[in-house]
């Protein structure tokens, strides 16, 4: 039986033509126990099936809400329209091919009503292709569960891996404090409402598995250019230096952890690029190296292994086959977070 409370919690689910997985996800969300929720949908202008889908669940469930944009707004600005509505005391965000995991929102309100003092909660977020290979499991390293007050929440973010926003949900104070997504910065806009929530709020964590993030090859962060996510570090670093909750030192080293983060970035998806034949995106990542990283080691052997990719074919062929090796071997060590995670591929 339908729970006919008013809803505590808002899913804000932003869409475009991916009916199938659409469903999936709201599905996942109406099955989870706890509070009382909502799940709205907005579609950007998709014209496919998706108005239908969404709109015979809704029949189903009437905690299904749907809208419609009249043209495509971009995917961030999507996501910033959905925030800018929330009326509930909690809320989370789901992309459109992300899947939540039983339990999350049960143990997510248990907690923040146990620890009235933390505006958000940080569960743990399974990266996950659609065949089940588990890749990394998100806050899985992190020391401790439990309160993390600032600045050693953000700290930590930067010492470990990124909590992942899928796993996270937000009491509606936080954005009384800390305001809406900066959408100029386009793909690192959830990273960066996540380290100024942390910098300006406690929040909660906890080792519950909460949801799936799918890795496939229609995803963003596999087709977005460079563009998208290379003046968003940028910006979220100037961002950082404006943090004026944080003494000096914290963000001296704040900024320098996310310029870590950033070379990492470049060179990583530059390298996938490369395997890829992608010559021009692995040689734009190379220059991004060189011109904001003095003397980084990166730049060197992206740029060379490019050079090299484009005038010795075989050696593109050799390449392409040793980053694919490297790459399983990688995966093949994981014997643990495959034992402990690789079973909830039941829920794709």
């Amino acid at each position: 039986m339908l729970n006919s409370t008013a809803p505590i919690i808002t899913t804000i689910i932003p869409t475009y033509k991916r009916p199938t997985l659409l469903r999936r996800a709201i599905l996942s969300v109406l099955a989870q126990s706890g509070p009382a929720l909502q799940v709205c949908v907005y579609d950007n202008a998709s014209g496919d099936s998706t108005a239908g889908v969404v709109g015979r669940l809704a029949v189903q469930d009437p905690r299904v809400k749907y809208f419609c944009h009249a043209s495509n707004i971009g995917g961030m600005a999507n996501f910033q329209y959905g925030l800018a509505r929330v009326t509930t005391p909690l809320f989370s965000f789901l992309s459109d091919d992300d899947v939540l995991l039983p339990g999350f929102y049960e143990q997510a309100a248990h907690d923040l009503d146990t620890c009235p003092e933390a505006a958000f909660w940080c569960g743990v977020t399974i990266l996950m292709d659609p065949e089940g290979t588990v890749y990394t499991a998100r806050l899985a390293d992190w020391p401790k569960a439990g309160l993390y007050a600032p600045p050693d929440g953000i700290l930590q973010m930067l010492r470990g891996s990124m909590p992942c926003w899928t796993s996270v949900l937000f009491r509606k104070i936080v954005i009384d404090k800390v305001g809406y997504l900066n959408e100029e910065l386009q793909g690192p806009s959830d990273m960066e409402y996540l380290l100024r929530s942390a910098a300006n709020n406690r929040f909660f964590v906890s080792k519950h598995a909460s949801a799936l993030l799918l890795l496939h090859p229609d995803s963003f962060s596999e087709t977005a250019s460079l563009k998208c996510f290379w003046p968003g570090w940028q910006g979220m670093i100037k961002s950082v230096k404006q943090m004026g909750t944080l003494g000096d030192q914290d963000r001296k080293t704040i900024e320098h952890g996310l310029r870590h983060k950033a070379q990492r970035m470049l060179f990583r998806r530059g390298a996938a690029a490369l395997a890829k034949k992608d010559h021009a995106f692995s040689g734009e990542a190379a220059s991004m190296l060189r011109m904001h990283f003095i003397n980084d080691w990166r730049a060197i052997i992206l740029g060379g292994l490019t050079s090299l990719c484009l005038k010795i074919p075989l050696f593109q062929f050799i390449y392409t086959k040793a980053y694919r090796f490297s790459e399983w071997l990688l995966l093949a060590k994981r014997v643990a977070l495959r034992k402990k995670y690789g079973s909830l591929s039941r829920y794709l």
